[in-house]
């Protein structure tokens, strides 16, 4: 994932927990195709909508959630956990 995203090695940690998330979250034959997340939770699966590629672009805008004209651009590094919405890197 780092080096498809072009990122240094530095962000390993951040590649690790996103690939946990991923796994956590995509279905499995060897479990009936279903979700390690819904095996272990016997809840219904997530929408993958809110999925997103490690490293992509993201754009960040402080007033309403609106991206604007003066929205920061910067690279998308995986979810957070203890809040709802991304986390980000440093601009590419």
């Amino acid at each position: 994932m780092l080096s498809n995203a072009q990122l240094d090695k530095s962000f390993w940690a951040e590649a690790i927990v996103y690939t946990n998330h991923l796994i956590n979250r995509l279905s499995s034959t060897a479990i009936g195709g279903k979700t390690l997340l819904e095996v272990w939770s016997e809840k219904a699966a997530q929408d993958h909508v809110l999925l997103r590629e490690f490293g992509s672009p993201a754009y960040f805008s402080a007033k309403d959630g609106m991206v604007n004209p003066r929205a920061k651009k910067f690279v998308f590094l995986g979810v957070k956990r203890i809040m709802k919405g991304y986390g980000y890197g440093p601009r590419k």
